[in-house]
């Protein structure tokens, strides 16, 4: 991901992005030139299968970044624990450790 979060916001209508610093603006001209330059060289050099398959992948890949930085924006909710599990057992029971290759182990008594 080469965008950050912190430099846009959500569209009020529709899916996408809205700039909202510089950088963000910057980032979107970047885009817009990565896709637009090449396809149109192509176009003159009347290649327009590759000039097609240049704006396909690369219009993916500003979508797949785009993705991602929405996904940063609002990340999934963590797991809470569930207040309605009973412990049967001490309030603050003694915690012995154990560390192993790959795993750590807590043994409570």
């Amino acid at each position: 991901m080469f965008g950050k979060p912190e430099w846009f916001r959500k569209k009020t209508c529709g899916w996408g992005l809205t700039p909202i610093t510089f950088l963000g603006r910057a980032y979107a001209v970047t885009w817009a030139a990565v896709l637009v330059a090449p396809f149109t060289l192509l176009l003159v050099r009347q290649q327009p299968i590759e000039a097609l398959v240049w704006i396909a992948t690369s219009g993916g890949f500003m979508l797949y970044d785009m993705r991602h930085i929405m996904v940063a924006m609002n990340p999934p909710p963590a797991d809470t624990p569930a207040d309605d599990v009973l412990y049967i057992g001490d309030e603050k029971p003694p915690v012995s450790q154990m560390a192993t290759r790959n795993f750590d182990f807590q043994l409570r008594r």
